[in-house]
């Protein structure tokens, strides 16, 4: 099982994420991306990945892309760790 849940206020919008980030539910992250791109406006965007357990290699590079265009992503500890490190491996590994 997999949840996005989108908070809103007038500073900030932000994404929290649950679960394994797998297959079909990076897809729906990425929609997800996009329908909040689109409507930010000059809001912060924060991703939230402390309830996010695994990333899968689309989903470790969705949240590189994610980041790059000017979301902050955030998680603790481990998961934190683990995802910068697996990030930077993809990114240096041909598609």
């Amino acid at each position: 099982m997999f949840r996005i849940t989108i908070d809103e206020s007038p500073e900030s919008v932000t994404l929290r994420l649950e679960g394994k980030l797998i297959g079909p539910w990076v897809e729906e992250v990425e929609q997800c991306w996009r329908k909040v791109f689109d409507t930010v406006g000059p809001r912060t965007v924060l991703v939230d990945l402390s309830a996010v357990d695994f990333a899968d290699r689309a989903g470790r590079l969705l949240l590189a892309r994610m980041e790059s265009a000017g979301f902050r992503i955030e998680a603790s500890g481990l998961m934190r760790e683990y995802l910068v490190e697996r990030v930077s491996q993809d990114s240096n590994r041909p598609n």
